[in-house]
């Protein structure tokens, strides 16, 4: 096997398959949904939750995944 054909194997070998990169991302959301419901629900205000890492910059490895979440919590909030 001559370099060419190792580093084509090697780039195949990296690409997410499709179904597996819309799980992630409905599982993802899901976690988004959920985080944002439950702080609502607690009567937070002013945040963000949002997918960070790999898998927002679709980088991610095949079989190696994790979902990084991030919240963030503006001043002035209120907890009743």
């Amino acid at each position: 096997m001559n370099i060419e054909e190792v580093i084509l194997e090697l780039r195949k070998s990296l690409h997410q398959a499709p179904e597996e990169k819309v799980k992630v991302m409905n599982v993802a959301n899901d976690i988004l949904k959920l985080l944002t419901s439950e702080l609502l629900k607690r009567n937070y205000r002013n945040f963000d939750v949002t997918i960070q890492g790999s898998v927002a910059k679709d980088t991610w490895l095949p079989g190696g995944i994790g979902i990084s979440i991030s919240l963030l919590f503006y001043p002035g909030i209120i907890l009743i």
